[in-house]
Protein backbone atom coordinates (compact mmCIF):
# COMPACT_ATOMS: atom_id res chain seq x y z
CA UNK A 1 0.00 0.00 0.00
CA UNK A 2 1.24 3.61 -1.12
CA UNK A 3 1.55 6.20 1.48
CA UNK A 4 -0.81 9.08 0.93
CA UNK A 5 -1.32 11.74 3.22
CA UNK A 6 -1.48 15.37 2.31
CA UNK A 7 2.44 15.21 3.84
CA UNK A 8 3.29 13.52 1.69
CA UNK A 9 4.51 14.81 -2.36
CA UNK A 10 1.61 13.03 -4.23
CA UNK A 11 2.98 9.97 -5.97
CA UNK A 12 2.84 10.27 -9.70
CA UNK A 13 4.36 7.21 -11.50
CA UNK A 14 5.77 3.87 -9.90
CA UNK A 15 7.44 0.70 -10.94
CA UNK A 16 6.78 -2.16 -8.56
CA UNK A 17 10.00 -4.11 -10.16
CA UNK A 18 12.82 -1.86 -10.19
CA UNK A 19 11.20 0.28 -7.14
CA UNK A 20 11.61 3.65 -9.19
CA UNK A 21 8.95 6.27 -7.99
CA UNK A 22 8.49 9.77 -8.90
CA UNK A 23 6.63 12.16 -6.94
CA UNK A 24 4.84 15.72 -6.80
CA UNK A 25 7.54 18.80 -6.90
CA UNK A 26 6.92 20.70 -3.91
CA UNK A 27 7.76 24.49 -3.98
CA UNK A 28 9.00 25.54 -0.43
CA UNK A 29 12.01 25.82 1.35
CA UNK A 30 14.17 22.72 2.77
CA UNK A 31 13.78 23.36 6.99
CA UNK A 32 17.69 22.68 6.85
CA UNK A 33 18.02 25.84 4.92
CA UNK A 34 15.91 27.81 7.02
CA UNK A 35 17.63 26.75 9.99
CA UNK A 36 21.54 27.72 8.40
CA UNK A 37 20.06 30.87 7.01
CA UNK A 38 20.28 32.41 10.63
CA UNK A 39 17.20 34.64 9.40
CA UNK A 40 14.47 33.47 11.34
CA UNK A 41 13.26 35.34 14.21
CA UNK A 42 11.93 33.27 17.74
CA UNK A 43 8.21 33.94 16.32
CA UNK A 44 8.94 32.36 12.85
CA UNK A 45 10.77 29.00 14.43
CA UNK A 46 8.30 28.35 17.40
CA UNK A 47 5.51 28.89 13.90
CA UNK A 48 7.60 25.79 12.09
CA UNK A 49 7.75 23.49 14.86
CA UNK A 50 4.04 24.25 14.72
CA UNK A 51 3.79 22.72 10.97
CA UNK A 52 6.18 20.18 11.86
CA UNK A 53 4.56 18.43 14.72
CA UNK A 54 0.76 19.05 12.71
CA UNK A 55 2.60 16.60 9.68
CA UNK A 56 4.27 14.54 12.32
CA UNK A 57 0.88 14.32 13.97
CA UNK A 58 -0.85 13.23 10.63
CA UNK A 59 2.22 11.06 9.24
CA UNK A 60 3.47 9.34 12.35
CA UNK A 61 -0.21 7.91 12.87
CA UNK A 62 -1.01 6.88 9.42
CA UNK A 63 3.24 5.29 9.22
CA UNK A 64 2.81 3.68 12.48
CA UNK A 65 -0.79 2.53 12.72
CA UNK A 66 -0.03 0.54 9.41
CA UNK A 67 -2.67 -2.24 8.70
CA UNK A 68 -0.13 -5.35 8.67
CA UNK A 69 2.44 -3.71 11.20
CA UNK A 70 3.77 0.02 12.36
CA UNK A 71 6.45 1.56 9.12
CA UNK A 72 8.98 3.81 11.11
CA UNK A 73 10.20 6.77 9.16
CA UNK A 74 13.89 6.13 10.71
CA UNK A 75 15.03 9.48 8.93
CA UNK A 76 13.18 12.33 10.17
CA UNK A 77 15.21 15.26 9.90
CA UNK A 78 15.51 19.27 8.68
CA UNK A 79 17.07 17.75 5.36
CA UNK A 80 14.17 15.52 4.05
CA UNK A 81 11.64 18.30 4.73
CA UNK A 82 9.92 21.03 2.95
CA UNK A 83 8.15 24.12 4.14
CA UNK A 84 5.68 25.08 1.50
CA UNK A 85 5.89 28.57 0.20
CA UNK A 86 2.44 29.80 0.31
CA UNK A 87 1.14 28.15 3.47
CA UNK A 88 4.26 26.90 5.95
CA UNK A 89 2.71 23.34 5.65
CA UNK A 90 5.20 20.89 6.57
CA UNK A 91 6.34 17.79 3.67
CA UNK A 92 8.40 14.77 4.46
CA UNK A 93 10.01 14.80 0.57
CA UNK A 94 12.57 11.59 1.43
CA UNK A 95 10.51 8.19 2.48
CA UNK A 96 13.44 5.90 1.32
CA UNK A 97 14.57 5.27 4.84
CA UNK A 98 10.79 4.00 5.07
CA UNK A 99 11.10 0.50 7.36
CA UNK A 100 8.64 -2.00 8.64
CA UNK A 101 9.08 -2.06 12.83
CA UNK A 102 9.78 -5.79 12.57
CA UNK A 103 12.71 -4.87 10.38
CA UNK A 104 14.11 -1.72 10.98
CA UNK A 105 17.87 -2.79 10.94
CA UNK A 106 19.35 -2.67 6.68
CA UNK A 107 20.47 -5.93 5.39
CA UNK A 108 23.88 -4.90 4.41
CA UNK A 109 25.21 -2.85 7.13
CA UNK A 110 27.25 0.67 6.84
CA UNK A 111 30.49 -0.07 7.93
CA UNK A 112 30.08 4.01 8.91
CA UNK A 113 27.01 5.98 9.87
CA UNK A 114 28.61 9.01 10.27
CA UNK A 115 29.32 11.16 7.26
CA UNK A 116 25.88 12.31 5.85
CA UNK A 117 25.25 13.62 9.41
CA UNK A 118 21.91 12.00 9.67
CA UNK A 119 23.01 9.91 13.04
CA UNK A 120 22.68 13.44 14.82
CA UNK A 121 19.00 12.83 14.58
CA UNK A 122 18.94 9.01 15.29
CA UNK A 123 18.53 7.48 18.94
CA UNK A 124 21.68 5.37 19.71
CA UNK A 125 19.80 2.29 19.04
CA UNK A 126 19.57 3.55 15.80
CA UNK A 127 23.09 4.35 15.57
CA UNK A 128 24.26 1.51 16.53
CA UNK A 129 21.91 -0.75 14.98
CA UNK A 130 20.54 -2.30 18.04
CA UNK A 131 17.50 -5.03 16.80
CA UNK A 132 16.77 -5.74 20.43
CA UNK A 133 15.65 -1.78 20.96
CA UNK A 134 14.77 -0.31 17.82
CA UNK A 135 11.28 0.33 17.05
CA UNK A 136 8.85 3.55 16.26
CA UNK A 137 10.53 5.54 19.55
CA UNK A 138 13.27 6.32 16.70
CA UNK A 139 10.90 8.93 15.08
CA UNK A 140 10.28 11.08 18.05
CA UNK A 141 13.46 10.50 19.45
CA UNK A 142 13.67 12.33 15.54
CA UNK A 143 11.38 14.74 16.00
CA UNK A 144 12.68 16.28 19.48
CA UNK A 145 16.14 16.69 17.57
CA UNK A 146 14.85 18.13 14.66
CA UNK A 147 12.58 20.59 17.02
CA UNK A 148 15.39 21.30 18.90
CA UNK A 149 17.66 22.39 15.49
CA UNK A 150 14.54 24.53 14.38
CA UNK A 151 14.69 25.92 17.99
CA UNK A 152 18.44 26.76 18.37
CA UNK A 153 19.43 26.61 15.16
CA UNK A 154 21.42 23.75 15.36
CA UNK A 155 21.10 19.55 16.05
CA UNK A 156 21.47 18.35 19.52
CA UNK A 157 24.52 16.84 18.57
CA UNK A 158 27.68 19.14 16.99
CA UNK A 159 30.62 16.70 17.13
CA UNK A 160 31.62 15.54 13.51
CA UNK A 161 31.95 12.29 14.52
CA UNK A 162 30.84 9.33 17.09
CA UNK A 163 32.91 9.20 20.25
CA UNK A 164 35.17 6.28 20.77
CA UNK A 165 33.39 5.30 23.78
CA UNK A 166 29.73 5.73 22.71
CA UNK A 167 29.57 1.86 21.84
CA UNK A 168 31.22 0.33 25.12
CA UNK A 169 29.02 2.93 27.45
CA UNK A 170 25.75 2.08 25.74
CA UNK A 171 26.60 -2.16 25.73
CA UNK A 172 28.05 -1.89 28.90
CA UNK A 173 24.05 -1.35 30.38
Amino acid sequence: RAATSTHLPALLAEEAESGFIVRQYIDGHVVQDLINSGTMRLTERIDLCGHVLEATSSLFAQFHDWPDGARVIRDFKPRNLVSQADSGKVILVDVGGVRAERAMVPRNRRKSRIGTGSWRYWPPEQLLEDETELDRRADYFALGSTMFAILFGSPPYLNKSMSPTILSDYTAR
